[in-house]
């Protein structure tokens, strides 16, 4: 492919075009945050924070758009980004279980990882956290997993490998 001065396209990345490869294949180094649009930045922030852990690490916003950011992080380096749009409205798949959530497409929730998801778990119930599906086995994916929702009703699934539990 060429640019507009018919020389070689610069690629930073893997890009099949032209029947031809271009760049890294290995372009990702790892994900650099999730985000989700919150109704209440602050409550969601103090929620993210005294539930599940997460330390702000900053807060901005661009309030010409109506729009306004917190970055929030865990002690392994997982990175929320929750945004407050004035005007935004609730998804259509908040108040749906875990399966009913899945009819419409896009993005559906976060998954985290754990060592220890009964321990986990009995945590966050104690916390006040939202169970919205109880610990399962799901042996195709190779993990236990249970599902929470947010204050703001993101899905969030936590999970555990099940080979951990043989160690």
């Amino acid at each position: 492919m060429s640019t507009a001065r018919g020389g070689p396209r610069p690629c930073s990345a893997t890009v099949f075009c032209c029947g031809e490869q271009h760049g890294r294949e290995n372009m990702f180094k790892q994900v650099h945050h999730v985000a989700l649009v919150v109704a209440d930045l602050d409550a969601s922030s103090a929620w993210y924070s005294g539930m599940l852990g997460f330390k702000p690490e900053r807060r901005f916003g661009f309030p010409e758009a109506g729009v306004q950011i917190a970055h929030l992080v865990s002690e392994m380096g997982l990175r929320v980004e929750l945004i407050q749009q004035t005007g935004s409205s609730r998804s259509p798949d908040e108040g749906k279980d875990v399966f009913g959530a899945l009819v419409t497409q896009g993005i559906k929730h976060v998954g985290l990882l754990v060592d220890d998801i009964d321990q986990t778990a009995q945590e966050l119930k104690a916390r006040g956290v939202e169970i919205v599906l109880e610990v399962t086995a799901v042996a195709p994916a190779g993990v236990k997993n249970f599902w929470i929702r947010d204050n703001s009703g993101n899905l969030i699934e936590i999970n555990q490998w099940l080979e951990q539990e043989k160690a």
